[in-house]
């Protein structure tokens, strides 16, 4: 009896892994569901939004604007009020769930990932902990979303308004033979040039905020815009490896991928002294894998993690890659450069393993 005990249990954690698989397939399918009919739902009210423009733009125009007599709203335009209101409803209620849905889902990737390689799983605490670190995830990226449109609205507007009035000078001046050579020009051209480097330096502090562009060209075509729209703000010369696409993530994975080549590039860019860094993004059967290195004069992955100021970089990173359900790697010593390795799965296992399989094929090259 004793004798079979190892293949019973080894065929018990086989059943459960497996289980859990499906249940976290399951929980991706509803959560790509609930997009879809967010997305739906979100451009339906539009169109309704968009009826009831033009109503109110017709009856503009058929009416004398200045008569301040309240016309009574048509059966269709009460149609529309209504259907509005339970589409805004509808677009909330969906909207909290697909998030919630979301959040599940990669707390049973993380479960999935932890029972791979410990045969344990995460107990109520540590869900409460994932909770926690996905709200503070979601408020600090709501943070960033806030400040990008303020700096949109002010600064950047107050900046790019600023520049036209200057060319406005500038072609006025020019225009009279008295003034077209004056100094007066020289020192617009140079204060407009000034003034476009500033701006230049504000979009890229934006798009630092909101990567806006990952929801249309998602991680690649984001990633390669950021390195060569800025790479004069990037440490030394980069070289990049990218796919020509990659299997399907959720808005958080892109997010996170996004966030930790963004981190390390500046992590390499403040403390390192490299002058050259590797990007590489490879899409396995089971998971994607971010990499990013430099030849830098590395450091002690274990002498930051305490410390707030210096290991504050390492520790986002972390924190984002358990919300995910993803593996964050640090491979660094003092005087040997430093490599960044995250692991998103991608897929539900069906073989103990197999993401493991993804990194240790990535190494040997």
């Amino acid at each position: 009896m004793s004798s079979q005990l190892p293949e019973r249990l080894k065929t018990i954690l086989s059943n459960v892994h497996q289980t859990i698989a499906k249940a976290e397939s399951g929980v991706a399918t509803s959560a790509r569901e609930l997009g879809e009919l967010l997305d739906d739902l979100e451009r339906e009210r539009v169109g309704v939004q968009g009826e009831l423009e033009q109503i109110t733009l017709d009856r503009l125009v058929q009416y004398d604007a200045t008569d301040e007599h309240d016309y009574p709203a048509t059966e269709r335009e009460a149609e529309l009020r209504a259907a509005q209101h339970e589409l805004t409803s509808a677009v909330g209620r969906v909207s909290s769930m697909h998030q919630r849905v979301v959040d599940f889902e990669h707390l049973m990737t993380a479960a999935s990932q932890q029972f791979t390689a410990t045969e344990e799983l995460p107990g109520v605490e540590d869900a409460q902990k994932l909770n926690q670190r996905q709200a503070m995830i979601r408020a600090k990226e709501d943070e960033r979303k806030r400040l990008s449109r303020e700096i949109h609205d002010g600064p950047a507007q107050v900046l790019a308004n600023a520049i036209i009035g200057l060319e406005f000078i500038e072609r006025a001046l020019r225009q009279s033979e008295e003034t077209a050579e004056s100094p007066a020009v020289e020192e617009i051209e140079r204060i407009k040039a000034s003034m476009r480097d500033g701006l230049s330096e504000i979009r890229r502090f934006i798009f630092d905020l909101r990567p806006t562009m990952l929801a249309q060209r998602g991680l690649v075509g984001t990633v390669e815009h950021y390195i060569n729209t800025y790479r004069t703000f990037l440490p030394g010369e980069i070289s990049l490896d990218l796919p020509k696409s990659t299997p399907s993530l959720t808005p958080e994975q892109e997010l996170a991928a996004f966030r930790v080549i963004q981190e390390s590039l500046q992590n390499i860019h403040r403390h390192s002294g490299a002058t050259r860094c590797w990007i590489s993004i490879e899409a396995g059967q089971d998971a994607l894998v971010v990499e990013v290195r430099d030849n830098g004069r590395g450091f002690d992955p274990a002498s930051v993690k305490s410390q707030t100021r210096g290991g504050s970089g390492i520790i986002g990173m972390r924190e984002r890659s358990e919300v995910i359900g993803a593996r964050l790697e640090v491979d660094s010593s003092i005087g040997n450069a430093c490599r960044v390795r995250l692991v998103i799965p991608t897929s539900s296992r069906s073989e103990e393993g197999s993401v493991n399989d993804v990194v240790d094929q990535r190494r040997t090259h």
